[in-house]
C-alpha cells in the first residue's frame, strides 16, 4: 500500500492492523520524518522491520539513530538489485526475530514453513 504523507500512512496501518510484512519509508516526508513515523509503528508493532531510504546526502547525519533502531537504509539512487536485496533481508530477520520471541514465549522450538 501506498501513502502520501506520515498520517495517511499511520491511518493506513491502523486500518488494517498492522497486517504489513515491513515499512519502507523516505526519511523526508512532507508532514513529520520517516523515522518519526516508523517510531510510532514500532510502539504499535515493534517487530516490523523498517526500511529508510532518502536522495538527501544530509540524512547521513541522521545514521546513527537509524543504525541504533535497527533499520536498514538504503541511498537515493539505488538500484532493482539492491531494493530486492534489503527488502529479503528485512523480511528474513523479521521473520527469525518473531520465530524467536514465540520460541522463548513458549519454551518450545518452532520451525519456519
Amino acid at each position: 500500500m501506498e501513502a502520501g504523507d506520515a498520517e495517511e500512512a499511520l491511518r493506513i496501518f491502523r486500518e488494517e492492523e498492522g497486517h504489513f510484512d515491513l515499512v519502507f519509508s523516505d526519511v523526508v516526508l512532507p508532514d513529520k520524518s520517516g523515522i518519526k513515523l516508523t517510531e510510532e509503528i514500532a510502539e504499535e508493532s515493534p517487530d516490523m522491520p523498517v526500511i529508510l531510504s532518502s536522495g538527501y546526502t544530509d540524512q547521513k547525519s541522521q545514521w546513527p539513530m537509524i543504525e541504533e533502531r535497527g533499520y536498514r537504509f538504503l541511498q537515493k539512487p539505488y538500484s532493482l538489485p539492491e531494493l530486492l536485496g534489503v527488502v529479503g533481508e528485512a523480511v528474513a530477520g523479521a521473520g527469525a526475530g518473531r520465530q524467536e520471541a514465540k520460541s522463548d514465549e513458549k519454551g518450545t522450538e518452532l520451525s519456519a514453513p
